[in-house]
């Protein structure tokens, strides 16, 4: 289960406990299409993690794809207009 928190970052819960990670900073200009470009991002890291990604669900893993889903919604909300960003913005911002 994950949950998007805004500011405040998101969380997932998996099988060994919560996962969290705080929000990017970000100067607000419109947050129309935050949420789908966080679930655009969060599925299409999963989708990334292999031919089984549930198998590859870690802790670590988790994290990872809260970061760049938090990530894509900070560069959404960053700009005026449901305006997602491309797979290459969005590796040059979300944090290793």
């Amino acid at each position: 289960m994950v949950v998007t928190r805004g500011s405040s970052g998101a969380l997932a819960a998996h099988a060994n406990g919560l996962v969290t990670v705080p929000a990017p900073p970000v100067v607000v200009a419109d947050t129309v299409g935050a949420g789908d470009s966080f679930m655009a991002a969060l599925l299409a890291g999963f989708l990334d993690l292999g031919d089984d990604p549930r198998a590859m669900l870690t802790p670590a893993s988790i994290e990872a794809l809260l970061r760049q889903a938090t990530a894509a919604a900070a560069i959404t909300v960053g700009r005026v207009g449901a305006n997602p960003p491309t797979r290459e913005e969005l590796a040059s911002a979300a944090p290793a």
